[in-house]
């Protein structure tokens, strides 16, 4: 199943935003049971995936990336990880190893922690939910009205 919200950027506190009740009331009923153990049981076995772009390491800026984590662009999918999220091992490894079974070049981003910036969706659903696995394509100034991406990013 695929998920888009809508006002990221903005906190995600809408209707269509990922604090919504909206999926947590849809997968219960596709559940098919009122039983709150089965919705949590269901939750455990499936795999949530964060898909945002990705800071890459602007020239000028380098100095605001860890030192062993430079996203570039055209270099592959960038795995995304923040101080203080939880992140479960065993999803990310199994996505990790399926990119690698099909040669898809990786990259990792650990955001410093002593700077600040945008968070993905994915925390903000029930702690049933928490964050997963962030991944995206890395791009060059995010926001702005020159930003940039890799055409070699994207896997048809």
């Amino acid at each position: 199943m695929a998920v888009c919200f809508d006002h990221e950027e903005i906190g995600s506190m809408t209707t269509q935003g990922a604090r919504s009740s909206f999926i947590t009331s849809l997968l219960k009923r596709l559940n098919q049971e009122n039983d709150n153990d089965a919705y949590e049981r269901s939750c455990a076995r499936s795999m949530l995936i964060s898909a945002d772009m990705a800071h890459a390491v602007h020239p000028n800026f380098s100095e605001k990336h860890e030192p062993q984590h430079f996203p570039q662009i055209n270099r592959g999918p960038v795995i995304k990880s923040m101080p203080g999220e939880g992140s479960h091992q065993r999803h990310s490894e199994a996505f990790l190893s399926n990119l690698r079974e099909k040669e898809i070049p990786v990259q990792k981003f650990v955001n410093r922690p002593d700077l600040s910036c945008g968070r993905p969706s994915a925390p903000l659903f029930p702690v049933i939910w928490e964050f997963l696995l962030g991944c995206g394509s890395a791009m060059l100034s995010m926001h702005s009205v020159r930003e940039m991406a890799g055409s070699k990013d994207v896997v048809g």
